[in-house]
């Protein structure tokens, strides 16, 4: 999900990846790939002799990795298409969005000086204590700050002592490749307008900061156990190895903290029908570069690969074939 406002700049700060299991903290050493990777194989769609390409991208990812897929290159080169993984666009204009940064400023914040000892209970903030003195000892000023944002930044710390980082060029490497090519590029956008962003803003300081739990213990879970399957799937990704990462669990990676930042009332139906659209729009836009094209090229999440609700199964569902890549 994009997003060009205050509003959005500081409430999706807190959409990682979350995990439903339990377990003991799990010693973790920093993973280091060294050297070009050479990135996944392409899953395929067939229709008569044309064909989708399909790069599936995985979050975090190895630090500084570097990869180069000779397969999509190739691929590229043959192709009339690229598409890329639609998004939503949160709409309210930029100067309005400027009269919004000192509310956004204060929506971290425990309210009446509160802290997560007065939020959480003795058993979650004894765990928590247990992840900050680990991963940011010097940070105090989070006993201050909202479950929501607290978890996020904590999380953000454990995945860099990983050597992992949430944020990916994936799309952007595959973007210049097209364009360096002169393949057209398609991006489907759907725009949610916020009429009044201020009174949203202010719904969500308004919600109390218990709301924040589930995906506060989310984050915590996924800094505890998960660590090490992350370093896996990443690994994995970065060499091509699909039976690894289908293997692997797949997980909602947004829904405990995306209910929390998306559940205020002005914004819950928008946001619901806007992500129904830019699925809608996804799968028109595949639909169309096969009927129309002898080679397309798509990003798209794995989970939209593997999940039986997935953008894939839908184009399944429509009737074409799909072919899973080879490890390499």
């Amino acid at each position: 999900m994009s997003a060009r406002s205050a509003l959005f700049a500081g409430l999706c700060f807190a959409l990682a990846a979350v995990s439903p299991l339990h377990a003991q903290e799990a010693e973790i050493e920093t993973l280091v790939v060294n050297g070009e990777q050479p990135g996944p194989g392409l899953w395929e769609f067939r229709h008569g002799e044309h064909r989708l390409w399909v790069l599936a991208t995985v979050s975090p990812l190895p630090k500084d990795l570097k990869w180069r897929s000779k397969q999509l290159e190739r691929v590229l080169a043959q192709s009339q298409l690229v598409i890329a993984p639609a998004s939503v666009d949160v709409n309210i204009g930029f100067f309005k969005s400027l009269t919004l940064v000192p509310l956004a400023l204060r929506m971290g914040n425990l309210p009446d000086k509160q802290r997560l000892t007065d939020v959480l209970s003795p058993a979650a903030h004894a765990r928590w204590s247990t992840v900050r003195q680990r991963y940011a000892p010097r940070d105090d000023d989070l006993e201050t700050t909202r479950p929501l944002f607290a978890g996020a930044q904590v999380y953000d710390k454990a995945l860099k002592r990983a050597g992992l980082e949430r944020r990916s060029d994936v799309w952007k490497q595959v973007r210049s490749l097209a364009k360096a090519q002169n393949v057209t590029v398609r991006e489907p956008s759907i725009a949610l307008t916020v009429e009044d962003p201020k009174a949203l803003l202010r719904e969500f300081v308004d919600t109390p900061p218990t709301a924040d739990i589930p995906c506060f213990d989310s984050l915590l879970t996924r800094i505890e156990s998960q660590l090490p399957v992350m370093q896996q799937r990443s690994v994995a990704w970065a060499k091509g190895d699909v039976a690894t990462l289908k293997r692997l669990p797949l997980e909602d990676s947004q829904a405990a903290c995306l209910n929390v930042v998306t559940g205020t009332p002005r914004l819950a139906a928008k946001y619901e029908e806007a992500t129904r659209r830019w699925r809608q729009e996804w799968v028109l836009a595949a639909e169309g570069a096969l009927l129309r094209n002898v080679s397309s090229v798509a990003v798209l999440p794995l989970r939209e690969m593997l999940a039986v609700d997935g953008l894939a199964a839908q184009l399944r569902a429509r009737g074409y074939e799909m072919v899973e890549p080879d490890s390499n």
